[in-house]
């Protein structure tokens, strides 16, 4: 879909692209005032869609926000998935390859 006029992403941008904003700031003249600094910036200064995502609930957990599943806390007192047996031998299952020792512990 085609990018609406006024969404930043007009011939403005192009300016970033250039080495004027990455310039070092010119030295201030000898006995110059310091420039006052910029006023901080409030959640009433951002869009309203940003305000809105600052003042939304929290999620119940991180997981929760991420994937939008249950919290960590229920996954513990789920039921435990069941082991592998080991066969007669006594031998533990094949699940994978074992990496090997740290050569300070051979």
């Amino acid at each position: 879909a085609p990018v609406a006029a006024g969404d930043g992403c007009d011939k403005s941008l192009a300016w970033w692209f250039t080495p004027a904003p990455w310039a070092p700031p010119k030295p201030p003249k000898p006995g110059a005032k310091p420039p006052k600094p910029p006023r901080e910036m409030m959640v009433s200064d951002l869009p309203k869609a940003c305000a809105a995502v600052l003042d939304a609930a929290p999620a119940a957990s991180m997981q929760a926000a991420t994937y939008g599943g249950p919290s960590a806390a229920s996954a513990l007192t789920a039921a435990p998935a069941a082991e592998p047996a080991a066969d007669a031998e006594g031998a533990l299952p094949n699940l994978g390859p074992v990496p090997n020792d740290k050569p300070a512990m051979q």
